[in-house]
């Protein structure tokens, strides 16, 4: 029989190894959120990123296919250039942004309703409006000024 320590045995607050690692120290509570009241704003929020993303593959689809392509599908906006490289527009919900990428660099842009008469979608850093920085990408990356 082994010798074991009679105030660790006994002890009643202490119970095996598995026990001691596996129990949670605390544990936390987060209040319910409720998804009624995002429900509309989400909603708002998806329509009119969809139809800024869809009206920004209309104006793409006018160049030509040997120098970019543009596909839309699942709030996702793609833009392959002839190079290989690519352009990423995608919507985050959670966010209520737009999320744009190109290369290394990244912008998040949130709906700006004062921003003009329709409003605008605006960079959280105030780097510039969506339409703006995409036509400077593009035009970069064609290597000719474009408006669209």
């Amino acid at each position: 029989m082994r010798n074991r320590d009679p105030a660790v045995a006994d002890d009643p607050g202490r119970g095996s190894s598995a026990t001691l690692f596996c129990k949670p120290l605390h544990r936390t509570v987060y209040p319910a959120r409720n998804m009624a009241s995002t429900a509309p704003q989400d909603a708002e929020f998806s329509n009119r990123a969809e139809q800024c993303l869809a009206s920004l593959q209309a104006a793409l689809d006018g160049f030509d296919p040997d120098e970019l392509e543009a596909d839309l599908a699942g709030g996702v906006l793609r833009i392959a250039f002839a190079d290989g490289r690519n352009c990423i527009l995608n919507r985050q919900t959670a966010a209520h942004q737009i999320w744009l990428a190109e290369g290394a660099s990244a912008w998040h842009f949130t709906f700006d309703p004062t921003s003009g008469p329709d409003g605008k979608w605006m960079d959280t850093k105030g780097r510039g409006e969506l339409r703006s920085l995409l036509r400077q990408i593009v035009s970069r990356r064609l290597g000719r000024d474009l408006e669209f």
